[in-house]
Parts: structure tokens; C-alpha cells; sequence
């Protein structure tokens, strides 16, 4: 069963991941508002007029219904659903995969990492890349749980992403290079600990509700620089400062603000990532024949016209 592949006002059965669960009260009663997933997209659903046990997050759902519009977005109806058995599925069937090669992608983060000849800075990178445990969930991690590369492999796939734009942006500016490629490559190291990818969706650890990526990121890096001798005072700090900065603002959850060149062009160059990663989403969500997408947060509506010229 494929969400994409639906329309208003058509029936449907199959297995969907349930991301979230909550039960909520309304005019007409308790319902369930759900979060429902079949690897590649996501969709809200409802349950009215629900009396019982909610099932559980992180669990797969046979699930029967119709496809409802409420403010021009689809949503999906539920008329019934039970709990899938393991044998129906598999789980990793409903975890959503890089649409780049991974293989690739790594490559080119190794590439990228090449690039720097700072022996200290160096040395740290290879402790994060060359480490087994370590490169492989960075591998594996997402780039979010759902606003800019939620799927497994997101976060290999928004880093290079983040350091080469972060180099292009570089070009004819004064800076240290080994310091920005660096800091972009570790820019958001912590969101292997702040993400869970080990069910049939992908969640939030208890850890990285309590600290956060930013956070998480600077303790793993700290905890490195403690075996590479020299790595310390105000050149390791500016590193540090790359990580703690690369949300550009105090109110978008950056414990400081960049004040440094080099964390300046990491910070734009996620931004521009992630914002671009988002429109993108929203000009394939705008419907048949309409030019601009539904409203999307930070960005208010898409322009489509292409993708609405394709559909």
C-alpha cells in the first residue's frame, strides 16, 4: 500500500507503520489522531468515535478505511485496524531509505575529509570516520524525524550536502578551510544520539529529548579532542563553536550566535540545505494543475508551477 498513490474518497486496506498515536476529545466524541507511514510518505489519520485502547507507537497496523480532505489535505480515515503479526512484515520495510546511493554518498564524505590537512583536525576525523561503530551509525542515522532528511542515511546525505555547499560558499573568502570543512562534517554528529532508527519508524531518544543534537555533538567531539594532544584552547573552541552555531539563531535552539567566518558559511550552508530539501518536498505535495504548494512552516506557500505543468 502506497499513500502517494491515493486519492480523495478512495477506499483502502494495507499495512502502515504508526508513528504517533494520541487520543484526543472533539465535539463528536474521543478520536484517535494518528501519524501513519509506508516508508516513503507520511499521512495523518483518524479514527472518530474511538472507544478502547489506543495501539502503540512504533508498531505496524493492518488498517482499512477512506481518504478524506480536510483543508485541502488528504487524510486517512480509519474504519478499522488491528495490530500486524510479525510474519505480515518487515520491519525495515517501513523505514524510509535514501534516495542517494549511500555507498556513494560516503565516498564522498571521505573525499571531503581528505581535504584536510590540519593534523589535529584531521586526526579528530578519523576517529569519527574510521571508527567502526561510529562511521556506521553515522551511516545509518537520519537527518531528522521529519523536517529535512527523515530517512535512514539523512544525516550522510545532508552532511555532504552541508560541506560542499559550505565550500562553494567559501570560494574567494579568507578563512581556514580545514576549520570549515571540519566543522561542517561534524556539524550535526550529535543527531546520531539524539534519533532512534531501530523500530519501524524513526523517533526521538530519551537523550536527545533531555540535550539535543547541538549539545550531543559537542561532548562526542570533546570527549575526541581528549586523546589528540594540541587539540585544546581557543583553536578548539572555535571548532566547538561551529557545532554550538550552525542554527544561525538563540531562538532556533543555537546556543550562540556565529561569529566566526568559518561558522557563519556552516550555518548558511545548512540552512540553504534544509530549506531547499523542504521546498522541494512541497512543490511534489501541490496538487494536479495548481501552482503554488499547501502552506509549508518558515516558508509559507511553494512555487510548483513546474511540478503542476509535469502532473
Amino acid at each position: 500500500m502506497r499513500i502517494r498513490e491515493l486519492s480523495p474518497n478512495q477506499k483502502f486496506q494495507g499495512f502502515l507503520a504508526l508513528r504517533n498515536v494520541i487520543l484526543k476529545h472533539g465535539g463528536g466524541g474521543p478520536f484517535l489522531d494518528l501519524r501513519l507511514g509506508d516508508g516513503e510518505t507520511e499521512a495523518v489519520g483518524r479514527v472518530w468515535g474511538f472507544d478502547g485502547q489506543p495501539p502503540r507507537s512504533n508498531t505496524v497496523l493492518w488498517v482499512e478505511g477512506v481518504v478524506g480532505l480536510y483543508n485541502n489535505q488528504s487524510q486517512l480515515i480509519l474504519s478499522s485496524f488491528r495490530p500486524a503479526r510479525p510474519e505480515e512484515y518487515r520491519p525495515g520495510t517501513f523505514l524510509p531509505r535514501c534516495p542517494v546511493d549511500g555507498t556513494r554518498l560516503w565516498e564522498r564524505l571521505r573525499q571531503l575529509a581528505g581535504l584536510v590537512a590540519e593534523p589535529r583536525l584531521s586526526r579528530l576525523l578519523a576517529l569519527v570516520f574510521a571508527d567502526p561503530d561510529l562511521a556506521e551509525r553515522f551511516r545509518q542515522a537520519p537527518g531528522a524525524v521529519r523536517h529535512h532528511h527523515a530517512y535512514i542515511g539523512g544525516l550522510l546525505h545532508h552532511t555532504v550536502n552541508v560541506t560542499e555547499r559550505a565550500l562553494a560558499l567559501a570560494a574567494g573568502a579568507v578563512l581556514e578551510t580545514d576549520m570549515l570543512v571540519t566543522g561542517a562534517l561534524l556539524h550535526d554528529l550529535g543527531k546520531m544520539d539524539e534519533y532512534s532508527w531501530d523500530g519501524v519508524t524513526l523517533g526521538v531518544t530519551d537523550q536527545g529529548r533531555f540535550v539535543g543534537h547541538i549539545v550531543l555533538g559537542m561532548i562526542t567531539v570533546n570527549r575526541l579532542a581528549g586523546s589528540i594532544p594540541g587539540l585544546d584552547g581557543v583553536f578548539f573552541d572555535r571548532l566547538l563553536h561551529i557545532l554550538a552555531s550552525h542554527h544561525g539563531k538563540q531562538e532556533w535552539g543555537s546556543p550562540v550566535e556565529p561569529c566566526t567566518r568559518e561558522a557563519l558559511l556552516v550555518h548558511m550552508a545548512d540552512l540553504a540545505d534544509s530549506r531547499l530539501f523542504k521546498m522541494e518536498e512541497a512543490r511534489l505535495l501541490a496538487p494536479a494543475g495548481e501552482n503554488w504548494s499547501p502552506p509549508v512552516p518558515e516558508l509559507g506557500r511553494v512555487w510548483a508551477g513546474e511540478a503542476a505543468e509535469r502532473g
